[in-house]
Order: structure tokens, then C-alpha cells, then sequence
């Protein structure tokens, strides 16, 4: 009998040790539901896609020169702004993406043990980057979160400093023919002069160094410009950058929006402005993910039965076709991946305790790799 009760003391020793080992539970649940937490629980949030547009446009001012009405007599060739005229046109449209927080999607990852909750690497606008012990660094790209604003950006004018001494001796004529015609014959001089440099056959050329004949050179063009000004007029541009940030979100039909009107008068308006064509922004899916949210639909109901089989949440982003039209002529397209459109999985939350590794996209929420460090445990 002693003999019996040596031999089962150990074993009845380390069955008691191993039943009364504490188990440590960890698992996922969202911030919406009123489940209780454990001792020790920590936030994060899924990101979502913000659409960027900028809309890039030109004012362009026609101004017809003091002489312009003399412009055809001696110059025919000049290409002379006859009236004056203000037009506005869409040089381009640019479509980026960037990332921001989802509010709607918070979860808990809570536990009894707080040691788990130092494998987590989640940024500073609480989105998670990786669970696991780190052996590899994954980075994805930083968007910088562009609010609507526009931006006017006056064009390079070229300063000549000989114009405005040339317009005030302009405005003390009180004839206006007298003075296109002397104008005139002054350009025709200087044109000649500037031709014979550029043969080699201006006067005192061969004692002019090659640096001092550029300089003439270019001194003579630039007042040749300045007095042909005066009949041809001038072309300003003025450079504009209308930026657009939009978050899409789920709906039934097309995801389509007015984004701007647009005239050639006033250039970009208002949506709600009644004159001129609509911009439109239309947002297409491709229903990648249509298949995995009917999945997830039952597998919710499921998992609500059983919340402590949540592992961690992530997102399978949505690929749309963004496009931005005027009426119906498209101006640009792009294909984006759309977070919020896509679909929402689950891993099991036996997995977090597992010598894994588990990294995400900051940007779009997406499971990037499972990495593993270490052995498994078998199956019984």
C-alpha cells in the first residue's frame, strides 16, 4: 500500500499543479457591443479610404496692347490680342488616396494577462500595424491628410524694366499714329541690329568677347519684346489648385456625387451653383469582396453566439474605378482600393497565442503576412 501511494503521489502531485495552472483567455470584441472586459484591455481602430482629388486649372487673361489697333499695318505677322477677354479651362484632374480612422470600428483586444498586451505595435492614430514578437519591420507609405482648400498661384511675369519707361513716354504723346509709326521703326532697327549679330556682321563684333555678345544679344531681344508689347498685347496665366477630399460609403446603386460645376466665365463653382456643367465623381466596385461579406454575414451570426472565439479584426479593402466626369466626357480614372467598401474577417483567437506574428496595412486595414517564429503545438 505505501509502496502504491509512493508511486501515485507524484502523478496525483502534477495532475493538481496542472489543474490548478492559471489559463489566460484573449480575445477580440467590439467597442459597440456590452460584453464584459478582462483586467487588462487595449483599443484599435480599422482604418478607412478618403478619396483626394485636386483639380487643376488656368485663368487666362487676354489683354490687347495701347497700339493694338495698328498691329496689322506693321506687323502682319503678329499674333495680336485684338480685346480684351478673361476664360478659365481644366488643365488636369489628379486622384490620390489616403487613410484615416475608422470611428465605427473599434475593438478591444482584452485579457487577463497583461504580457500579451506588449506584442502590439499600433500607430499613433490607434490603427494596428502588427501582433507578435517583431523579427521583421514592414512599412506602408504615409498619406498626409489634405483638407479642402484652394490655392491661387500667380504665373512667372517676366520684369522689364525698360517698359516702364517706354509707357510713360507712350501716354505724354497725344497722337497715337504718330507714335505707333515711330515705335514701329524703331522695332524694324532693332530686329535689323539684332540680325546682324547673330551672322557675325554687327559693328565692332570681332572686338566683342563671346560673353559680352551674348549679353547684347539677350539685352536686345528682351526690348525688341517690351516694345512689340504695346501692339500685340499680352497672355497672363494664372495657375489654381482646387483640392477634394470625399469618403466614400456603402449604398445601394451607383456611388455617384456632383463634385464641382465648371464654366468657361467663372471657372470652378460651387456644387450648388446653377451655371455651368456638372463634375461628377463616380465611384464604381468591382465586387471583389460581394462573396466574402455574404460569408461574414453568417459568420457573424455565429460568432455572436460565442464572442470569446473573436481573434483579431481586419480588412480585405474593396477595388473600385474612380472616376471624375464632366456630363459625360471622363477627365481622369483610377483604380483605388477602397477600405470601408470591402469586407471585415475575423482570425481565431486561439491564433494570438501562438508563436505567430501578424502584420497589417496601416493604410487600408489589409492582413499583409503571418509570420512564424517558433513550434506549434500539436494537435491531440
Amino acid at each position: 500500500m505505501k509502496n502504491t501511494l509512493r508511486i501515485l503521489f507524484p502523478v496525483l502531485f502534477v495532475l493538481f499543479a496542472s489543474a490548478c495552472k492559471p489559463t489566460y483567455e484573449l480575445y477580440v470584441i467590439p467597442a459597440k457591443d456590452n460584453f464584459q472586459l478582462k483586467p487588462y484591455s487595449i483599443s484599435y481602430v480599422l482604418p478607412q479610404t478618403r478619396i483626394d482629388l485636386k483639380v487643376f486649372s488656368t485663368k487666362v487673361d487676354r489683354i490687347p496692347g495701347p497700339l493694338a489697333m495698328y498691329s496689322k499695318q506693321y506687323f502682319s505677322q503678329l499674333d495680336a490680342v485684338l480685346r480684351a477677354e478673361t476664360y478659365y479651362r481644366i488643365d488636369s484632374v489628379r486622384i490620390e488616396s489616403s487613410s484615416l480612422p475608422d470611428s465605427t470600428q473599434i475593438y478591444f483586444i482584452t485579457t487577463d494577462n497583461p504580457d500579451y498586451l506588449f506584442n502590439l505595435d499600433i500607430t499613433n492614430r490607434g490603427v494596428l500595424r502588427s501582433y507578435g514578437n517583431k523579427s521583421v519591420e514592414i512599412k506602408s507609405s504615409e498619406t498626409m491628410e489634405i483638407e479642402k482648400r484652394v490655392v491661387l498661384e500667380n504665373s512667372y511675369k517676366q520684369s522689364n524694366t525698360d517698359r516702364s519707361a517706354l509707357l510713360a513716354d507712350f501716354y505724354s504723346k497725344s497722337n497715337k499714329s504718330e507714335a505707333a509709326d515711330q515705335l514701329a521703326k524703331d522695332i524694324h532697327t532693332m530686329q535689323e541690329d539684332l540680325h546682324l549679330l547673330l551672322i557675325g556682321e554687327g559693328a565692332g563684333q570681332k572686338q566683342v568677347e563671346a560673353e559680352s555678345l551674348k549679353f547684347m544679344v539677350a539685352s536686345l531681344k528682351e526690348k525688341i519684346d517690351a516694345y512689340l508689347t504695346l501692339f500685340s498685347g499680352s497672355v497672363e496665366n494664372s495657375s489654381m489648385v482646387n483640392t477634394y477630399s470625399v469618403v466614400p460609403e456603402r449604398i445601394n446603386g451607383a456611388n455617384r456625387r456632383i463634385l464641382f460645376r465648371f464654366s468657361e466665365i467663372n471657372g470652378v463653382m460651387d456644387s450648388k451653383s446653377m451655371e455651368g456643367t456638372i463634375v461628377y465623381l463616380d465611384i464604381e466596385s468591382l465586387g471583389i469582396t460581394e462573396q466574402q461579406n455574404r460569408w461574414n454575414a453568417n459568420y457573424k451570426v455565429l460568432m455572436s453566439k460565442n464572442f470569446m472565439q473573436h481573434g483579431l479584426v481586419f480588412r480585405n479593402p474593396e477595388t473600385c474605378v474612380v472616376r471624375v466626369l464632366n456630363e459625360n466626357s471622363v477627365l481622369v480614372e483610377k483604380r483605388v482600393e477602397v477600405s470601408q467598401l470591402g469586407a471585415i474577417n475575423y482570425l481565431p483567437a486561439n491564433m494570438l497565442l501562438q508563436p505567430l506574428e501578424f502584420h497589417f496595412d496601416e493604410n487600408t486595414g489589409a492582413l499583409l503576412k503571418i509570420i512564424q517564429n517558433g513550434e506549434l503545438p500539436e494537435k491531440d
